[in-house]
């Protein structure tokens, strides 16, 4: 398990596929489904990691068009995002893929005004933003002795981020 940064390709592809084809529906994991869905059940159980960003990007939809916003923290610092991994083996090439899956939660109020897709099929979503401090209890190693324990400790930390230690604000669309 590296435990420094790796580049990776986002979209978890698990390490027993047949192949890369559904990868572009794996870019995010519903926090709620992470311990029981095939796709990213091994994952959540031993291979979960961080995403540090300075903020993200959702678009709102209105009249038709798309708006492009920026989500930051309200301070400027980087945060962590939860994330799952998974290493693919190509069987046609034998190249080797680092993938992941960003971990997705219910909306705060504030997002759930930006994110608002019409056609999201599970509505409005949030990345799983971790507070100082919980990175660590994110990236537990996984213990099959303590595992139902360590399950309900992580399934805490998949929840919404306060609204109010974030900023956000209009961005140009890409040309």
């Amino acid at each position: 398990e590296p435990h420094f940064p790796q580049v990776s390709t986002w979209g978890l592809v698990p390490e027993d596929a047949e192949d890369k084809g559904f990868w572009n529906n794996t870019l995010n994991a519903r926090g709620e489904t992470i311990f029981s869905k095939p796709s990213f059940r091994e994952s959540a159980k031993k291979r979960r990691c961080l995403l540090y960003v300075d903020g993200f990007y959702e678009h709102h939809h209105h009249g038709g068009k798309t708006y492009p916003f920026l989500i930051q923290n309200k301070n400027r610092e980087p945060f962590a995002l939860a994330a799952l991994w998974s290493i693919w083996k190509d069987p046609d090439t034998n190249g080797i893929w680092n993938t992941f899956a960003i971990v997705t939660t219910k909306p705060n109020p504030l997002m759930a005004i930006l994110h608002n897709n019409p056609k999201a099929k599970f509505g409005p979503r949030m990345p799983v933003i971790l507070s100082k401090g919980s990175e660590n209890d994110w990236l537990v190693p996984y213990d099959e002795n303590v595992w139902d324990e360590q399950k309900e400790s992580l399934k805490a930390l998949i929840k919404s981020y306060p609204q109010e230690e974030l900023d956000y604000y209009t961005v140009d669309r890409l040309r």
